[in-house]
């Protein structure tokens, strides 16, 4: 049996080397408690999104190779956590291979358009002879030749269907590639992935501290305390470098916010609004029926009798206050339900 070798940096993810694909590996990969795949460019297989993943998944490293030990393989672990690359050279790296994967998308579509207009046009050369509603002649000595070119007809014009199709599925995907990257740095998606951020940096100070839970019963009184002493060991030291590198995303993505304000574009806030203002979101605009932390209370756009809906901050595009509201008002109905 082959050496292997599980290695990991933030830089390159998690990889395994010293296979190859149809060896028997892949059938042992399968049965792992973490997902592998095989990849064309690198010649090996590789774990989903561990690319810059600052702790690896050592429990489920630690799984794979007891499996691949079991059938017999001799493996080794390279778990580095040394690499690590900063915000910046991440965004540039992903916008790049966006990029690569929207141009082999593209090429994709149009090549398999290609194939469908050449089917199509094989077709029509067949079919150009056949008089339009020609049956085919049994006992003549055309039937073969006719239902020779029938088979052919019908699996060039499932070729050219299946072209189409495929066709639009590869410019499906890149347009949806494309636009990802494209709103991956606007203010509102770049504010919710702040608030994330911060979340995330909470969660894991509390480890590093130390933390305990309340449960409480029905009558508020409280049943138990579950306390978590702070971290130690291994785990403090992974958590600490999760904490580093979180803290690194929110000075780069706070910077980000400020360009971007420097730059014209408003972050609102529940100072910027009262009750009776309208404000204008990606469906339109709606009168404000209650202002809130973090959200706005507006009319529910399908049926008054429901619940109101909720805009959040990060998704208002303007706002106009109640006094210079007449022109909407006349429009949509003090309620907001007029025609839209």
């Amino acid at each position: 049996m082959s050496t292997l070798t599980i290695t990991h940096s933030p830089a390159e993810g998690t990889l395994l080397e010293g296979t190859s694909r149809g060896d028997g590996v892949n059938h042992i990969l399968r049965s792992a408690p973490m997902q592998w795949r095989w990849s064309r460019t690198l010649g090996q297989f590789y774990a989903p999104h561990s690319r810059d993943r600052i702790v690896p998944n050592r429990h489920g490293i630690n799984a794979t190779a007891e499996a691949l030990r079991a059938a017999g393989h001799a493996v080794e672990l390279q778990l580095d956590g040394e690499d690590v690359r900063d915000v910046a050279e991440r965004e540039q790296d992903r916008a790049e291979r966006v990029a690569n994967r929207v141009d082999t998308l593209t090429d994709r579509s149009e090549r398999r358009a290609r194939e469908a207009a050449a089917a199509r046009q094989a077709r029509d050369q067949l079919t150009e002879h056949i008089p339009f509603g020609q049956p085919i002649l049994r006992g003549h000595h055309s039937q073969r030749r006719a239902e020779r070119d029938a088979e052919r007809i019908h699996n060039l014009m499932g070729k050219a269907i299946a072209g189409d199709e495929a066709s639009r599925h590869a410019a499906d995907r890149a347009d949806s590639a494309a636009r990802v990257q494209e709103n991956r740095a606007t203010l509102s998606v770049t504010l919710r992935r702040i608030e994330k951020l911060e979340a995330d940096e909470r969660a894991l100070q509390r480890i590093l501290d130390g933390h305990q839970r309340r449960f409480l019963d029905g009558r508020g009184d409280v049943l138990y305390v579950e306390r978590n002493e702070p971290a130690t060991g291994q785990r403090r030291a992974d958590t600490t470098a999760q904490l580093d590198d979180v803290r690194a995303q929110l000075q780069y993505w706070r910077a980000h916010v400020a360009t971007l304000q420097a730059q014209g574009e408003k972050i609102w806030c529940r100072a910027d609004f009262a009750k009776g203002d309208w404000v204008l979101h990606q469906f339109g605009w709606s009168p404000v029926r209650r202002v809130n932390p973090k959200s706005l209370s507006v009319p529910n756009l399908h049926h008054p009798n429901l619940a109101n809906d909720t805009i959040g901050y990060d998704r208002v595009v303007g706002r106009r206050a109640e006094a210079d509201a007449a022109d909407l008002i006349e429009r949509f109905g003090a309620d907001g339900y007029g025609p839209r």
